[in-house]
């Protein structure tokens, strides 16, 4: 495929939605740390209302993050800057949509623009922050476990429609 650049708006595979969720004041990056951490290959569809309707698409590939895109009332985003505005998302709806990893692969071969390199988006920092000990800190205050297998097994009943 012959790279291009995102001077217009890019048509999305769509996937198969594993599930959606209501972000309900809790940043999209805490919800994305639990994607990469399950392993998820895909992409997070983060829907929000900025100046009008924004949407945001994370994509997920292996052990971290790909790349983003954005398609705001203003403009196009793409890569680590549309990667920020996306994690600081705290109102709105996130489909987690899986895909074929060749597709991921085949969609930031063509666009190059997407792609968000380096490990500091990995699980340990998403979008470049490191936040692993204010994350523990929040879990013993509020008396919460990590998420484990039994998200990865909510995820995969709520898609088989177990």
């Amino acid at each position: 495929m012959p790279k291009r650049s995102i001077n217009m708006g890019i048509k999305i595979p769509c996937g198969k939605r594993c599930n959606i969720l209501n972000i309900n004041g809790r940043k999209v990056r805490y919800i994305l740390e639990d994607a990469v951490k399950n392993g998820i290959n895909g992409y997070l569809r983060v829907t929000t209302e900025g100046e009008g309707l924004e949407d945001y698409y994370i994509f997920v590939h292996g052990a971290g993050v790909a790349g983003a895109y954005g398609e705001l009332g203003g403009g196009i985003l793409g890569g680590p800057e549309a990667l920020e505005r996306a994690v600081e998302v705290t109102d709105g709806v996130v489909d987690l949509c899986t895909l074929n990893q060749d597709t991921v692969q085949e969609l930031l071969h063509a666009f190059p623009n997407l792609q968000v390199k380096g490990l500091e988006h990995m699980a340990g920092g998403v979008g470049g922050y490191d936040y692993g000990s204010q994350r523990e800190a929040l879990l013993k205050k509020y008396n919460l476990k990590e998420p484990g297998e039994e998200f990865a097994d909510s995820v995969v009943k709520d898609y088989l429609g177990a």
